[in-house]
C-alpha cells in the first residue's frame, strides 16, 4: 500500500509540475518567446521561425522569435539562461554561445552546463571557405599560396568572436603557416553582405547561409571544413586535404532556462522531432544545406559537452582565448 501511495505522489507531483501553476492550464497555455541571440535574416533566424511556426501550429500557442544580437551571442543567450524556467523564454542559437564563448571572456556571464538545459538539436551543417569573386584564388592550394605571398593583407570574416568560423580560421593560420587578418561581425549575415560587397575578400560561414550566393555567382566556395563530401557541393573539397585530421561542423539548437520542468522539455523535444520532419519543414531546411537532425535533449547535451572538452584546449593553445 505504501508503494502505491508513492507512486501516485510521484505521478500527481509530475502533473503539477507540467500546468500552469496560476491557472492550472497545460503547457504552453500563453505565448512563447523564442530568443535569437543573432540578427534578423541570419540562417539560425530563418529556422526559428520555420520552428516557432511549427511550434504554433503543433502546440497551440503563438512562439515568437526576439532577436536579441551582440557579443557574438551571449548577450541573447544570457537573457534566456538567467530568465524564469517555466518554458515561456526559450533559446535557438548555434553552438558559439553555449561551447566557445566561454573561453573569451575572463567573466562569462552564465555557466553553459548549468544556466541553460538543452531541449533539441534541430540540424546541422557543415562551415565553409567563401571568396569574393575579385580574389584569384580557385581552390584551397591558391588560397594558401595567394595568402603566404601577401602576408597581412588578406583578411576573413566570420560572425565574432569565439565562433566556430573563427577558430576555423585560426587553426588554419597557425597550422598552415599563414597570416591573416581576423574581422569579426555581429553575426552570420552581416560577414557574408561584407563578403559579396567586396569589403572583406573571404570569409568561413555555413553552408545554408552562402549556398545560393554561390549559385548566383556572388561568391565562390573553395572549401569545406566537414570531411566527408557536401550533398549539396559534391565538387568542393575538404579543408582535411591540406590540414590532414581537421573537421568542423555548425549547428543549431533549441534552449531553455536551467531549472525548467522536465515535462515541459520532453514536450517541446517530442514537438520539434515531428516538425523537423515534416516535408514542407524539412525540404526548406535541406535546400539551404542543413541537415535535419531533431535529436534527445542527452544527445544535445553530448554534443556540447564533447564539444567544450574538445575545444577548450584548442582555443588556448591558439592563444587566442581570454588572457
Amino acid at each position: 500500500m505504501i508503494r502505491k501511495v508513492g507512486i501516485a505522489s510521484v505521478v500527481l507531483a509530475s502533473a503539477l509540475a507540467f500546468t500552469s501553476p496560476s491557472h492550472g492550464q497545460e503547457y504552453p497555455s500563453r505565448p512563447v518567446t523564442v530568443v535569437v541571440p543573432w540578427s534578423p535574416g541570419a540562417v539560425t533566424d530563418v529556422l526559428a521561425r520555420l520552428v516557432s511556426e511549427g511550434l504554433r501550429q503543433e502546440l497551440g500557442q503563438p512562439f515568437i522569435v526576439d532577436n536579441k544580437a551582440g557579443a557574438s551571442g551571449a548577450i541573447g543567450s544570457t537573457f534566456v539562461a538567467f530568465a524564469k524556467p517555466d518554458g515561456y523564454t526559450l533559446l535557438m542559437t548555434v553552438s558559439a554561445p553555449i561551447t566557445t564563448n566561454q573561453f573569451f571572456q575572463k567573466k562569462y556571464p552564465f555557466n553553459p552546463l548549468k544556466d541553460v538545459v538543452p531541449i533539441s538539436m534541430v540540424s546541422e551543417s557543415a562551415l565553409v571557405l567563401a571568396v569574393h569573386p575579385d580574389l584569384p584564388v580557385n581552390t584551397i592550394e591558391e588560397f594558401i599560396e595567394y595568402a603566404r605571398k601577401n602576408p597581412g593583407k588578406l583578411s576573413y570574416g566570420t560572425p565574432g568572436i569565439g565562433t566556430a568560423q573563427h577558430i576555423v580560421g585560426e587553426t588554419m593560420k597557425r597550422d598552415l603557416g599563414i597570416d591573416m587578418v581576423h574581422v569579426p561581425y555581429r553575426g552570420a549575415e552581416p560577414a557574408v553582405q561584407a563578403l559579396i560587397s567586396g569589403v572583406i575578400p573571404a570569409a568561413f560561414a555555413t553552408v545554408p547561409t552562402v549556398l545560393q550566393l554561390s549559385k548566383e555567382g556572388r561568391l565562390r566556395i573553395i572549401a569545406t571544413t566537414r570531411r566527408t563530401p557536401l550533398l549539396d557541393l559534391p565538387d568542393v573539397p575538404p579543408i582535411s586535404r591540406v590540414l590532414p585530421g581537421f573537421e568542423s561542423v555548425s549547428w543549431v539548437g533549441i534552449f531553455a532556462p536551467g531549472g525548467t520542468p522536465l515535462p515541459i522539455i520532453e514536450k517541446l523535444t517530442t514537438a520539434i522531432a515531428k516538425i523537423v520532419r515534416k516535408p514542407e519543414i524539412s525540404d526548406i531546411m535541406r535546400a539551404n544545406g542543413n541537415i535535419v537532425v531533431g535529436s534527445t535533449p542527452g544527445d544535445l547535451d553530448k554534443q556540447v559537452r564533447s564539444e567544450i572538452s574538445k575545444w577548450g584546449p584548442i582555443i588556448k593553445d591558439l592563444g587566442i582565448g581570454e588572457k
